[in-house]
Parts: structure tokens; C-alpha cells; sequence
């Protein structure tokens, strides 16, 4: 469905406004463009509660009404004027012979009235004579330009004819008469007298009068009235304001005269008056008006006859008013289109434009709408919705501005009615949580095209809740979210440009229900996998479960070459979606179908689309190992173990893991899970000696396959191996070690050295990022010292090894010399008593040590006496073997 719609408003189809639809395309025509269309136009499409919209402006191009005249004659001494009109407000610039023309007091005044721009130059002098043009502020190729003379005023000319030469006669203005000078000059020329006038200016309008004879004789006088306007471009003008002359009234006997208009005789009354004597007759109208407009019939008769002459006589007035009444032909909230007909007087000049402004009814102050066109209709925008205004329309000519024509007071509203209720809505299609409303069309659309309907709800004897967000423009509408078992009542609105419709009468009572039907078939039952006794199948829940919840499912198979079905699972509903077929003949074809059950009965079957032969499938094993596991593992100690691989075989293979030549089985930490086609080692709490190469192997009748993967698992590095002291001096030692058996699966990054005295509990530092396996250590000399060193990774410090016995800062100790006067000072039947003295040379340390050893006569090797550490120059030994030889040293 499409709308249009200007400046926010809907649009109406109608003379002005024609809508078309050719397949896709939709067009606005608007007939007879004035200024009053220009605004932004939109297009509105709405299908299915979805609404989508495009817009377009249309302007006028900016252009003059009323240009510059392109000559404008002023009168020296007298005001200069020019005007000109735009069809849009904007401003302008005034220039004089290119230069901007600015405001001066008492000589240049420049004005602005709505669309209309004047200039005005008191007192026009030569020096204001040039070219002046008017230009559009920021667009100087819209301009208007005029090329201005100052000029001396013209003479005017007034003439007549008397009936003798010798007829002397007198000009007057007003009650003054002229005397012959500079200004006025009079000529005689036989019959004709002329009275010439000399520079015209304003002041010189005014009614002259010729008085026949300079004194009144026999006959009287004769007189003539003329009135002289100065107007336009001072191009002098005569018009006649009482205008008539007769000269020649003669007749024997003396004829008589009688005036006459439209049949009727005119007599001297009021302000009429008529002047005859035997030689001229004159007619006064005083103060004329538009009704004295005609022609005047003078007849003059006697008894030798009579004749007759004809005036026409045109009096200027401003236009009448307009002929009423306004007709108002279209209203909205922002605007009316108000038509009149043009006044049945123009005041004896043809209509220039029409004056059209409006007021609020309830203020007194006129706001202009249009004043630059000829147009007997107009479209009044920027109203505000439900004001009352009153507009009124006056006429103009180059006399003036005539009298009003009001309308009669309008609001600004919608001229149509919201529609009438739509009919009683009725209920159909019901499920658990929804309903269709429909309804019949209102008999009334109120006037304006219904642009939707909206439905209400309510649980019976309820609160009205509204349904539909937007307008819904279909007759029914699927109302959602109700709630299964409440009872509900439905009422529906019609809308249009108006306003909203009275309710429809309230629907019958519906309540919703799930309407229960048998399911429908699975979705894409097909076969998974089979072997010469087994066929596994799979499908997906039906679309509908007809209401009912699904009990379950039931399958059914028959050979290829019978029609017979036979249900397979005979004991109960099959719950899952998925089930294995068994008891298959091996090399028999098969089909199977899959139907489900609900609580009103079984659904209609769906059958798998291929058939199968029961046989094995052989795949020789083929392994995959999880992304995670592929080639290496790396854990930390503590931290659990897992391979997982993926096993693709028909039969199911044997699957092997093994650790070098070590077959894995279940233990406390090791756990070996195989749910083909996933085969998952894991082993808890691994430690170093969890790390190497493991091994899975699949293997069936088809062949087999095999995977290595090499776990390392990361701990601290143990013991440095081979600690010793390489050198010592009385203020330094070199310490020595290797390298850890096992760096803990990851490289070494330092070493830590430590060093203390035996009579301290506490550590000290020598170095904590040592990187080479030997280091000097400093001594204080004297003291005694225990080291310790531990190797790191990036796991940290692993455990420490130390020196077993101290080491004493002094330099270093030579062989000390033979000790002296060495004998056995008492010898007995089992013992012999050994003495000797302190050797001469200790070698540098006086604690000295001694080792006794003895061998018996005949005996190759030496016994050592001395168990322990010998410090004294004296032993005995207490072992011997009576009568026995035996030699000491």
C-alpha cells in the first residue's frame, strides 16, 4: 500500500493531486505548480506490518516577480522610486554604477517588505541619475537593473474651441487664476485658446477651469473643468474630473439644453449642478464616484430643431471588493486552499494583483500571505493545527488598494471524520499461544482512505491491552503470546488521517488450546554403519510432535525382494534417536523405515533412502592423534598425562600401548580408555621417570598401524654428581662438580654454590647464577669450611650436594719426614711395646698423624697396627703370637 504525504502531512488524490501506479513505479502529478506547492514530498510504502519511505523536495527557483524597469525617468527636485519582488524571502544588495548604494538620512532610504525591496532617493538631483541594479546576497547573476535619467519636468497642454474669435477668456486653478509668466504661458489662436503649463511637478495636479470672457456679458460666461494628474514617469496626463466644455450654444430663438444618462434626464441636485445660459450649458458633478462612470447625452433643441452630442466620462477608483463569498475548498492541519472570484468593479483599471493575509480569529493584527499574483486561488501553508483563522482578499489596481473580502472564520483541521467501527472479529486457527482475529471493513471510511486497523485484547471481564504496534492494514491479524487455557475477548479500531473509529463490538470468547494431531515422520532417517549382523541408524525428531509429546519411536525393516514390514524393537518405543538393528542375515538386503508415536498414535513412517547388504566392511586400521598429542607432550611433574588419538577400522582392531619395550596396562595411575574410534591413554601424577616415547598400536584382520609420541616431563634437575675441592690456599679453593644424571627435562640454567663453617648452621651465598661447573670460592685463612652446590632450570633449584669433610684454609701441606728413633721398648709373650720421637720435618702442618704396620717372618704384605687416627709417639701392640718373628715400621 502507498501514501504520499507533503511536509509531514497526507496527501489527498484530488484535482490538484494525481496519483499513479505503473508495476513497481508510483507517481505524484501536481497539476498547475504554484509557489505555495514547494515543500518535501514523501512516499510511503507499507506491506506486512514492514514500512519503508523516500523523500524528495521540490522548490521554486529562486526569480523576480517584478523586475527593475530597464529606463526610469525621475523629475529633478521631485522623490526617486524603485521597487522590485522576489519569489522567495532573501536578501539583496543595492548598487549604484557598481558600488553598493548604502542608507543615508533624509536622502536614501531602502526598505523590505516580505518579497518586496524598494529604494527611495528624496529630492533627485543629476548626480543621482546612473545605473542601479538589485542583486541576491552570495548570487550576483540574479539581478535586476534599470538605467535612472533626472530630467526636467514637462510642459502640459490644455486646449479649447470658443464660438467667437473675440471671446476672450481666463484659466484658473482651483479658485486661483493663472497670470502668464515663467510657469504659465496663455495662447490665442483664432478660435482656440491653450493654456501651456511649463516643467510639471506634483504640485501642479489639480482641477483648471477656462472661464469664456473676461467679464460677464449678455450672455453670461462659459466654463470648463480638467483635471491634471502628474503620474507615472511625469509623462503629463489629462484626465477629465468634471469634463465637459460646450461652446456654439446657439440658436434663434435661444435653444434649450437638458443632460442626459441612460435614458434618464439629469437635474441640478445634490452635488450635480447645471449651468446653462443662452450660449453654453455646464455640468458639475461634485465629489464623483465610479457611479458617475458612463455616457452623458447632451441634447439641445428649439423650435427649428434640435441636436444631440455624446461624452463618455470614466471615473478612476480603486477596485471593489472581491465577489464573495471565500470558498474554502480543501482544509488540513497546516494548511487551507481558499478560492474567490475576481471584484465586479476594477475601478476603471485593469487588476494589477490580489492582497491575501489572514489573522487569527481571536487577535486583531493581519499577517500577509501573497501579494504578487493574479491567481483566484491559493494554497495558505504554515497554519498550526485546531487555530481558527479568518482570510481576507483585496484587490489592487494602479489606484490603489480596494476594499476587503474576509472568509468566514476556518480551523485548521481535517474537513473528514474518523471512520466507523469495524465489524464484529471473529477467532479462527487456534493453537496453544496464538489466535487469528479477523473482521469486516467499517460501512464509512469517514471521507480519508483507512491507513490501518489496531486490535486489542483482554482475558474476559479484563484491563484492554493493545496487540499490534503498528497499524495493521489486512483485514485479520495472528495475534501471539497468549497463554494456553485463559479465555480471551478481542475488539479492533479502524484509523485514517482523522483520528481512530469508535471499538468494534467485542468477539465471542476463544480460548487458546493446543490442537493435537499424530507427529509427523522423522527428519532424514539414514543408515550410520553396518557389518554382516548389525545396522546402525540415526534421525532427527520430526518437525511437529502433533501437540503431544514424542513417546518414542518405532523402526521397521523388510527384505528388498518382500513388501513385508516388520517391526524390529517389539517391546517398547524407542527413546533415542538412534538405534542398532541386530540378527541381520549376512549377504541379505535390507531396508528399514522409522516412525513416531504420540499420545493419540504413530505418525506417518519415513524410510531410509538406500538399502544395505549385510556384510563386514574391512578398513585396515588407520591412526590420528589429537592435535594436542601430535609427536611430543609436554607436562610438569605432578600434572597428569593424556594421549588421545583416533582409531579408523572395520572390525574394531586391538589397540596396544606400550613405553619403550614396556606393554602399559591399568594400574593405579595409568588408565587406558578405548571407546572406539577415541583411544585415550592417561597416566596421574607424572614424574620424570614418566618421560620417554610411547607407543599405540591398532591392528585387525585388514593390517596395522602405529603411532610414536614422546612425552617429557619437566621436574627440577637432580644431584650434581662428582663434588671436590681441586686447590686450596690459605684464602681461596676451587670448587669442582658435574653435571645432574638428569636435568629434569629441561636445560640447566645456573648452578648455586654455598659454602659454611662446621660450627654454623646457616649457608652463605658464593654464587647463585654460576654457569660453569667449577668456581673459585674466597677463604678466610685458619677456618674450616663445608661447600654445597644444587643445578636450576627453569623449573628451579634441584637438590643440593655437599662435601662430607671440612676443608681448612692454609696453604698447601708436604710430606712430613721418617720419624725418629723408632723401637720397642718392652716386648712380652703376646705384646711388644713401640716408642719413637717427632719427626725433624713436620711438611709444613703440625698436626701430625701416624699409621704402625707389621708383618710377621716370611709374610709378603704389611698389616696395619692403628685403627683410628694415631696422634701419640707410642703404641702397643698387644696382638702378637708367642714365639713369633715379627718386623714393625
Amino acid at each position: 500500500i502507498t501514501s504520499w504525504m507533503k511536509d509531514g502531512s497526507n496527501l489527498r488524490e484530488d484535482p490538484k493531486h494525481k496519483f499513479t501506479s505503473d508495476g513497481k513505479d508510483r507517481k505524484l502529478n501536481i497539476i498547475d505548480v504554484q509557489l505555495s506547492d514547494t515543500g518535501e514530498y514523501t512516499c510511503v510504502a507499507k506491506n506486512a506490518g514492514k514500512e519503508i519511505s523516500c523523500t524528495a523536495n521540490l522548490y521554486q527557483d529562486l526569480k523576480w516577480i517584478k523586475e527593475l524597469e530597464e529606463e526610469t525617468s525621475a523629475l529633478k527636485g521631485q522623490p526617486l522610486y524603485l521597487t522590485c519582488e522576489l519569489n522567495k524571502e532573501r536578501d539583496v544588495v543595492w548598487k549604484k554604477n557598481g558600488e553598493v548604494l548604502k542608507k543615508k538620512a533624509n536622502k536614501v532610504q531602502i526598505n523590505i517588505i516580505g518579497m518586496q525591496h524598494a529604494v527611495t532617493i528624496q529630492n533627485a538631483t543629476e548626480d543621482d541619475a546612473g545605473s542601479y541594479s538589485c542583486e541576491v546576497s552570495g548570487q550576483e547573476d540574479i539581478k535586476t537593473t534599470t538605467s535612472v535619467k533626472v530630467v526636467e519636468g514637462q510642459k502640459a497642454e490644455f486646449t479649447c474651441s470658443v464660438s467667437k474669435e473675440t471671446f476672450e477668456v481666463k484659466w484658473q486653478k482651483g479658485n486661483t487664476e493663472l497670470e502668464a509668466g515663467d510657469k504659465y504661458q496663455m495662447v490665442s489662436d483664432g478660435k482656440r485658446r491653450t493654456l501651456i503649463i511649463k516643467d510639471c511637478e506634483l504640485k501642479d495636479e489639480g482641477g483648471y477651469t477656462v472661464v469664456i470672457g473676461a467679464t460677464r456679458n449678455k450672455h453670461g460666461e462659459g466654463e470648463a473643468f480638467i483635471t491634471l494628474d502628474v503620474i507615472g514617469e511625469i509623462h503629463p496626463k489629462v484626465e477629465y474630473w468634471v469634463t465637459e466644455l460646450l461652446t456654439g450654444c446657439e440658436g434663434i430663438p435661444v435653444p434649450t439644453a437638458k443632460w442626459s444618462i441612460e435614458g434618464e434626464e439629469i437635474t441640478s441636485e445634490g452635488n450635480v449642478k447645471i449651468d446653462t445660459d443662452n450660449f453654453s450649458t455646464v455640468l458639475t458633478i461634485n465629489e464623483c464616484t465610479r457611479n458617475h462612470t458612463g455616457t452623458y447625452l447632451l441634447t439641445v433643441s428649439n423650435p427649428a430643431g434640435s441636436k444631440t452630442v455624446a461624452l463618455n466620462v470614466t471615473v478612476l477608483d480603486v477596485p471593489a471588493a472581491p465577489i464573495g463569498p471565500a470558498n474554502i475548498l480543501e482544509v488540513t492541519p497546516d494548511s487551507m486552499m481558499i478560492e474567490w472570484r475576481p471584484p465586479k468593479d476594477d475601478g476603471g483599471s485593469p487588476i494589477t494583483n490580489y492582497i491575501v493575509e489572514k489573522r487569527e480569529s481571536n487577535k486583531g493584527t493581519w499577517g500577509g500571505v501573497s501579494s504578487g499574483s493574479l491567481a483566484t486561488q491559493l494554497r495558505i501553508a504554515r497554519l498550526q493545527r485546531g487555530v481558527e483563522y479568518v482570510v481576507r482578499i483585496r484587490a489592487e489596481n494602479k489606484m490603489g488598494i480596494g476594499a476587503p473580502l474576509e472568509s468566514k472564520p476556518t480551523v485548521a483541521e481535517h474537513t473528514f471524520m474518523p471512520p466507523s467501527p469495524p465489524g464484529k472479529p471473529q477467532t479462527s486457527d487456534l493453537s496453544e499461544d496464538a489466535v487469528t482475529v479477523g473482521w469486516t471493513m467499517p460501512l464509512s471510511d469517514g471521507g480519508s482512505q483507512i491507513t490501518g486497523y489496531i486490535i486489542e485484547r483482554r482475558h474476559k471481564g479484563g484491563k484492554w491491552i493493545r496487540v499490534n504496534k503498528t497499524p495493521c492494514r489486512d483485514l485479520r491479524y495472528r495475534v501471539l503470546g497468549l497463554f494456553e487455557g485463559s479465555e480471551y475477548e478481542f475488539r479492533v479500531f479502524a484509523e485514517n488521517i482523522a483520528g481512530y473509529s469508535g471499538p468494534s463490538p467485542v468477539s465471542d470468547p476463544c480460548k487458546p488450546c493446543r490442537p493435537i494431531s499424530v507427529p509427523g515422520p522423522p527428519v532424514n532417517p539414514r543408515v550410520k554403519d553396518y557389518s554382516k549382523a548389525t545396522a546402525d541408524l540415526v534421525w532427527i525428531k520430526p518437525n511437529k510432535d502433533g501437540g503431544s509429546p514424542i513417546l518414542g519411536y518405532t523402526v521397521e525393516m523388510k527384505k528388498a525382494d518382500t513388501d513385508k514390514w516388520k517391526k524390529v524393537n517389539l517391546d517398547d518405543f524407542i527413546k533415542q534417536c538412534a538405534y542398532r538393528v541386530k540378527g541381520l542375515e549376512e549377504g541379505v538386503t535390507y531396508r528399514f523405515r522409522v516412525r513416531a508415536s504420540n499420545m493419540i498414535g504413530d505418525g506417518e513412517p519415513r524410510e531410509v533412502p538406500e538399502s544395505i547388504t549385510a556384510q563386514d566392511i574391512l578398513i585396515p586400521p588407520e591412526i590420528e592423534m589429537d592435535l594436542t598429542c601430535r609427536e611430543r607432550v609436554t607436562v610438569r611433574a605432578g600434572h597428569n598425562i593424556n594421549i588421545v588419538g583416533y582409531i579408523k577400522a572395520r572390525p574394531d582392531p586391538d589397540v596396544l600401548w606400550s613405553k619403550g619395550e614396556t606393554v602399559l596396562e591399568n594400574t593405579k595411575r595409568i588408565n587406558i580408555v578405548q571407546n572406539l574410534p577415541v583411544a585415550h591413554l592417561k597416566i596421574k601424577e607424572a614424574t620424570r621417570a614418566d618421560h620417554g616415547t610411547y607407543t599405540i598400536k591398532a591392528s585387525n584382520e585388514g593390517g596395522e598401524a602405529s603411532c610414536t609420541i614422546t612425552v617429557n616431563v619437566l621436574d627440577r634437575p637432580s644431584h650434581c654428581q662428582n663434588l671436590h675441592i681441586t686447590y686450596a690456599t690459605k684464602d681461596s679453593c676451587m670448587v669442582n662438580w658435574e653435571a645432574p644424571l638428569d636435568n629434569g627435562g629441561s636445560e640447566i640454567t645456573n648452578y648455586i654454590v654455598e659454602c659454611r663453617e662446621p660450627s654454623i648452621s646457616m649457608w652463605s651465598m658464593i654464587s647463585s647464577n654460576c654457569t660453569n661447573r667449577k668456581i673459585k670460592a674466597k677463604l678466610m685463612e685458619g677456618h674450616e669450611y663445608l661447600f654445597r652446590v644444587c643445578a636450576e632450570n627453569k623449573m628451579g633449584p634441584g637438590p643440593c650436594v655437599e662435601t662430607r669433610t671440612p676443608l681448612l684454609a692454609i696453604d698447601p701441606i708436604e710430606k712430613p719426614g721418617e720419624p725418629e728413633n723408632f723401637r720397642a721398648t718392652d716386648i712380652g709373650k703376646n705384646h711388644v711395646h713401640l716408642r719413637w720421637r717427632k719427626p725433624d720435618y713436620d711438611g709444613g702442618s703440625p698436626n701430625l698423624s701416624y699409621n704402625l704396620e707389621c708383618k710377621a717372618k716370611d709374610a709378603e704384605e704389611w698389616e696395619k697396627l692403628n685403627t683410628g687416627i694415631l696422634t701419640d709417639t707410642f703404641f702397643l701392640a698387644d696382638k702378637c703370637v708367642e714365639n713369633q718373628t715379627y718386623t714393625f715400621r
